[in-house]
């Protein structure tokens, strides 16, 4: 008795009705497939513009995430490479009197100095962080970055 190798699976068409015919669609359908991506290609485009618009619209007509709107006020789909002190900064999320008492984990959002405890005074008036200041800002820039510290007290 002589055994026949058995093979396990086929590479093409064994003989069965339809299975040519299948080849056959699936070349068209491969085909048809490349021919609609390519004419995908715009309405995506079209379509990222169009949120990308959309989303700057709602950038700059919300009512929150001011401070950082003036410093990112335009929208991108690429991210900020910034670090936790600078983010801190921005919007004033961290270890600042404003913030603490926004959640009444503080009393008082004044500093120990007497004066708003906000970024914005640590990094350029505070009596007790002078080493650390930064140059405040003069002409027009001083009162956008004022107000934007100044108009989300917490």
């Amino acid at each position: 008795m002589v055994r026949q190798p058995e093979s396990g699976l086929h590479s093409g068409p064994v003989g069965y009705s339809g299975n040519d015919g299948g080849r056959t669609n699936e070349g068209n359908t491969g085909r048809e497939s490349q021919n609609s991506s390519q004419h995908q290609k715009p309405h995506q485009s079209l379509l990222q513009k169009e949120s990308i618009i959309r989303w700057q619209k709602e950038w700059d007509n919300g009512e929150t995430g001011r401070r950082v709107h003036n410093v990112l006020p335009k929208v991108k789909t690429t991210s900020t490479p910034w670090q936790r002190p600078e983010i801190m900064f921005v919007t004033g999320h961290g270890p600042f009197p404003t913030y603490l008492k926004r959640f009444n984990i503080r009393s008082s959002d004044s500093c120990g100095c007497g004066k708003l405890g906000n970024p914005l005074h640590y990094a350029t008036s505070c009596l007790f962080t002078t080493s650390y200041h930064l140059t405040k800002p003069s002409g027009p820039r001083t009162t956008l970055v004022e107000k934007s510290h100044e108009q989300q007290q917490f």
